[in-house]
């Protein structure tokens, strides 16, 4: 099933010469694949824009200049109204850094479940031979109920095995 066809202006971030931007480039066609992934549309419009970097990260905006998901549900524009499509690094923006923040008690809560943990195992590594001895006695006492069980239905059934039918009524009815 064929999707929209959708337009795009593309701006290359990814390309910048010292903060400086690349000019618009289109307005380009793009036909979508309908009822596809969001992977598959993005690996759609990267084949058909030619952007072989499978790193850089596409940000499709609509005339508002509002981000809009790149799935297989955009909807479809028009050329003198496209979507604009920038193309940029990952943490071209912002730089990533490591955690700065301590974290109060963190080390602290993680050795008392890992203690606790340890606790758990030490328990259950001592209950493990006497596993087995439980559960024959709960096996053991189960077959016993069971068998109790059948007792008083075999009793019940020679019961029944002795009366006769005589018949619905012993005495008439006054009707």
């Amino acid at each position: 099933m064929a999707g929209p066809k959708i337009w795009l202006v593309i701006y290359r971030f990814d390309q910048e010469i010292e903060g400086k931007t690349g000019a618009a480039k289109g307005p380009f066609s793009v036909d979508i694949p309908g009822e596809s992934s969001a992977v598959e549309v993005q690996n759609t419009i990267r084949k058909q824009l030619k952007i072989k970097d499978k790193k850089l990260v596409l940000k499709l905006r609509n005339h508002r200049k509002s981000l809009i998901p790149i799935n297989s549900h955009i909807v479809q524009n028009t050329k003198f109204q496209p979507y604009t499509l920038e193309v940029v690094k990952r943490f071209q923006n912002v730089k990533p850094q490591a955690r700065s923040a301590p974290i109060s008690g963190y080390t602290e809560m993680i050795k008392q479940r890992l203690e606790n943990l340890l606790r758990r195992i030490e328990k259950l590594e001592d209950i493990v031979p006497e596993m087995k001895q439980n559960r024959e006695k709960k096996m053991q006492k189960e077959m016993e109920g069971i068998d109790e069980n059948l007792k008083f239905i075999r009793q019940r059934i020679e019961e029944s095995e002795s009366h006769k039918w005589q018949g619905m009524f012993t005495k008439h009815p006054l009707w």
